[in-house]
């Protein structure tokens, strides 16, 4: 009974490392990086923010 006790945490360890692990590999939509424009002064072109969006795109980012 005595091994049980001892051997119960670490088997709930790993099972807990396990699905920190997976979550890591592939995180919620809600725990993903996202991008925030700000925009000072009106200083943008539709060109330039064309430009960085094709190229976060390009990066593969969620940018559509």
């Amino acid at each position: 009974m005595l091994v049980i006790l001892f051997l119960l945490p670490s088997t709930l360890l790993a099972q807990d490392q396990a699905a920190w692990e997976k979550g890591f590999l592939n995180p919620p939509p809600e725990c993903r990086p996202e991008v925030f424009f700000d925009f000072m002064g009106g200083l943008i072109s539709k060109e330039g923010l064309t430009k960085d969006l094709e190229a976060m795109q390009q990066a593969g980012s969620a940018a559509s």
